[in-house]
């Protein structure tokens, strides 16, 4: 771990308990220059390298391949017992912007061999502020209280330490300062301002959802229940505590909540009363068709693996429980309309004003809660079974009643910048995976004072979609849908089919230029280090072409050659039409299909002004085009370029001192392709061991920037010049990226403009084909 000593390295400091296995928190503001003396006192190379400040190369603590001097590469490990002294710089460039947070959270770390040296517990935090913001000993002056947290997956199969004997299965623990299942030490006092500083981090695609049970949080100047992170992000987030207790924080991502990526706080107002309403709420078992219309176009393949009954599949209906609303405290009469209950499905009723009490009867056969998200409250009224060593069970027992009062406070409220209802959700806390799997879920909606008209928005139409995948192996009620709906004696829960076939993917749970193709030879490594796989093979990509015969390609300049894989790229204003016509060259149909824009068999598309940049983002807004005849087999052969909407009159003031770069971070996987046999019978007749190889499918899928690993050219820019980055993922759901430049920052514009060290590029809207992310940043290179 990081430790800070005293300047002989004599004497360490004493390490604050709270931070865990956290290294020492580093600290500057605009104008400073951070100086770390760094001794290896391990038995192994390690270095430090930062996130979101200003370096040369011999302060970058990064080892790779830079062809830079041997001076220039002491930096990028230090020896045992031996030092190195990085120089950072708190410039302008990286310091906190107009619209950022008082200070910027990152990261520091070793990255001699970044999986290994982080899975060893080498990670720090650092903070990089505005201009006044720290005092003569480098704590915030415009906050009571500091607290880090690290939400940390650490794999000891991947430590430089791996213990002997160590068991298999329980190699993965799910950390937050690297403590789990346990009390972070110290406490936070009620009443006071907490500037929090979040960080997530794994060594594989992970993502986090940071709640605090209890808290309302402001992020990115909106008012949040919650703080998204994946691997390698950050956040920066405040806090003013309400009522005192001892509250859970958690990621609130299901395998997190199993894995026990929990610790408890502890907490050392005036109230606003506005019309106090009452609703009743009782958690009730019902038999939930999850395709009651089922069309007769559905894919069949689909139909057979979801939603098709059997001997060993339960099909489209499972017994669940859900929220239902009643009129009076008896439970007698329903409040939900017909039409309104077949709009919102399995959900819950709405929840929205001010303040009310919520008298909630249990008509289940097993114990059920509600906890609010995006309230703060009294410990009594929480409703959350905590993990070993919290709360006791808050459960309300079958038949029983209980009555939960949720007051929205000033801190509940939003801000100037949010909507005028903020959207969050309740749910069952008495096991929250698996209570949510068996549909305990509903919206709450926290609106500003005076936005509600009786019991509704001032609003014409309301609409409420939540995106889920419920999962039926952990539902309370799978023995019953197993005995229900199979015959128990063909029926094996360890068979995979069987647990897919019970992943149930929903919307309120109801399931429902000249350009051609040309066939490829595609080489995916532009610089051979260390692989000894396969990286040629057949692909179909779009080109384009200068004439109407598509006989004269447009050959590829310096501009166009970090493209790589992707097609040419298509750029226009809002309003223009953009006449697109191809050729398919290759030998089976593919398509071409602009996301983003409407357009007609003729390949002509119109640029609405809906799809272009909002006020406040940047000059262009990213899109992406592919095949559309089988989006995901299209795309993995190799189908998919890049789309650019622009402002009008954008593209007639062209900058010749800025540079544009569009980028797509995707794991093509070769088993995909249309042409995976082919390539299959071509590497078997080349080397027969290389198809036999258990890791065989694994070697077919390549981490990628535009098709290529290893080394993309074409990235060349000047010093101060502007860069806009075009940033694309097209991945499955379990594809986060972390986007990160060595010693650089940049700005995400959404409205306001956020400057980052890291950006987090998820996948995006779920459709049933492909999930993709799309970013534009700006930046100004400067070392």
């Amino acid at each position: 771990v990081f430790r800070e000593y005293e300047e002989d390295f004599r004497q360490a400091k004493t390490h604050p308990s709270s931070l865990g296995l956290l290294g020492p928190t580093l600290r500057g503001q605009e104008g400073e220059t951070i100086v770390v003396t760094f001794r290896n006192m391990a038995d192994r190379p390690y270095s430090i390298h930062p996130h979101g400040i200003a370096y040369g190369k011999q302060s970058e603590g990064a080892h790779y391949f830079d062809n830079t001097s041997l001076k220039e590469k002491e930096d990028d490990v230090v020896q045992p017992n031996c030092e190195h002294t990085y120089h950072w710089e708190v410039t302008s460039d990286v310091s906190p912007g107009m619209d950022d947070p008082t200070c910027l959270t990152h990261i520091y770390m070793s990255h001699e061999n970044t999986v290994q040296d982080y899975n060893s517990g080498l990670i720090g935090t650092l903070l990089i502020c505005k201009p006044g913001s720290l005092d003569e000993l480098g704590e915030q002056v415009h906050f009571h209280q500091e607290s880090v947290f690290l939400f940390g997956v650490f794999d000891e199969k991947n430590s430089w330490y791996q213990p002997k004997g160590h068991a298999t299965d329980n190699h993965v623990k799910y950390t937050i300062n690297g403590y789990t299942r346990g009390s972070l030490p110290g406490h936070l006092c009620a009443h006071t301002s907490v500037s929090l500083h979040l960080m997530g981090m794994s060594s594989d695609a992970e993502m986090f959802s940071v709640h605090m049970n209890g808290q309302v949080l402001q992020h990115d100047g909106h008012k949040v229940s919650s703080v998204g992170l994946v691997s390698g992000s950050t956040a920066t987030a405040i806090m003013t505590a309400m009522y005192p207790g001892r509250w859970l924080l958690s990621s609130q991502t299901t395998k997190h909540l199993e894995g026990k990526c929990t610790l408890h706080f502890t907490l050392l107002k005036n109230r606003r009363y506005s019309k106090h309403w009452t609703f009743f709420i009782a958690a009730e078992e019902v038999i939930w068709d999850y395709a009651p219309n089922m069309p007769s176009y559905i894919d069949e393949d689909y139909e057979l693996q979801y939603l098709k009954q059997g001997p060993n599949r339960i099909g489209r209906k499972y017994k669940k429980v859900v929220y239902t609303q009643y009129t009076n405290e008896s439970f007698t009469v329903r409040a939900e309309e017909k039409q309104r209950k077949n709009e919102i499905g399995i959900l819950g009723p709405v929840i929205r004003a001010q303040i009310r009490d919520i008298v909630f009867k249990n008509m289940a056969s097993r114990p059920y809660s509600i906890y609010p998200h995006g309230l703060t409250m009294e410990k009594s009224q929480e409703g959350v079974t905590y993990p070993e060593g919290g709360n006791q069970s808050r459960g309300v027992q079958p038949g029983e009643t209980h009555v939960y009062e949720w007051t929205v406070t000033e801190e509940d409220e939003p801000l100037e910048g949010d909507a005028r209802c903020l959207t969050r959700v309740y749910h069952s806390a008495v096991d929250t995976p698996r209570d949510i799997a068996s549909g305990l879920i509903g919206p709450l909606l926290i609106c500003k004072s005076q936005s509600l008209n009786v019991r509704n928005l001032k609003a014409d139409k309301e609409q409420h979609a939540m995106f889920s995948v419920f999962d039926e192996n952990k539902s309370w009620y799978l023995d019953y849908n197993i005995r229900s709906y199979c015959d128990r004696s063909r029926v094996n829960r360890a068979d995979q089919e069987f647990y897919k076939s019970n992943v149930m993917h929903s919307e309120f749970c109801y399931n429902l230029l000249f350009c051609g193709f040309s066939k490829s030879e595609w080489k995916r490594q532009e610089k051979s280090l260390q692989s000894r796989r396969e990286t040629k093979f057949t692909k179909v990509i779009f080109r384009g072409y200068l004439d109407s015969t598509f006989s004269v390609p447009d050959i590829r300049g310096e501009v166009e050659e970090h493209l790589g894989i992707l097609g040419p790229l298509i750029k226009a204003e809002v309003g223009q039409s953009i006449m697109v016509v191809f050729r398919n060259n290759a030998n089976r149909p593919f398509s071409l299909h602009p996301k983003g824009v409407s357009y007609t068999k003729l390949a002509e598309g119109l640029v609405n002004a809906k799809v272009g940049p909002a006020a406040g983002e940047s000059d262009c807004r990213t899109w992406a085009y592919y095949s559309g005849v089988n989006p995901e087999r299209d795309i993995h052969t190799g189908l998919i370029g890049p789309l650019l909407v622009c402002r009008k009159g954008t593209m007639n003031n062209k900058q010749t001192d800025m540079r544009e770069f569009t980028l797509l971070f995707m794991t093509f996987d070769e088993s995909q392709s249309w042409y995976y046999e082919k390539n299959r019978e071509r590497m078997e007749r080349k080397n027969r061991r290389t198809v036999i190889d258990p890791n065989f499918k694994e070697n077919l899928k390549f981490h990628s920037i535009n098709g290529i690993v290893y080394s993309l050219k074409g990235l060349r820019m000047y010093t101060n010049q502007l860069v806009r980055w075009h940033l694309i993922n097209m991945g499955s759901p379990q594809d986060f990226q972390s986007v990160h430049f060595h010693g650089q920052t940049f700005l995400y514009k959404h409205t306001k403009s956020y400057r980052q060290a890291v950006h987090p590029l998820l996948p995006g809207p779920c459709t049933s084909h492909k999930n993709s992310d799309i970013s534009t940043l700006n930046r100004k290179p400067k070392l």
